[in-house]
């Protein structure tokens, strides 16, 4: 019994489509943006190395594509807000120093958690 080929089968399509979901899981859970820039760039590699010798690429391989760009911009989004946070809320001297920068954020939680309406009556 001879097996047909499958001219829909592309595992560099595949692999940029599922790369490009990884950076998007990464981003969602916000510790791991590093792997999503990773997960994105080898998506997007991915991505243009499906093409071969033609000029169009598989529907999974711009799926991958535009998922990547995506998740791309949004660390690069999340990354730029934080930094202007952190230099918004400390100097530079605090940041560049670990244990006034945990004073100070241990600080920062105090006097925001004390500003937090308690809710409810007392009992």
């Amino acid at each position: 019994m001879e097996q047909t080929p499958h001219p829909n089968r592309n595992p560099m399509a595949t692999a940029a489509q599922i790369l490009g979901v990884l950076s998007l899981l990464s981003i969602l859970s916000l510790f791991y943006w590093p792997y999503a820039i990773v997960f994105a760039s080898m998506s997007i590699l991915f991505a243009v190395l499906s093409r071969g010798g033609s000029f169009k690429m598989p529907d999974k391989a711009v799926f991958g594509l535009a998922i990547s760009a995506f998740s791309v911009v949004i660390t690069v989004f999340l990354v730029a807000f934080s930094l202007i946070l952190l230099f918004t809320l400390f100097d530079l001297e605090t940041i560049m120093d670990p244990e006034a920068l945990q004073e100070a954020l241990l600080e920062f939680y105090n006097s925001w958690m004390n500003q937090l309406p308690a809710g409810g009556k007392p009992l």
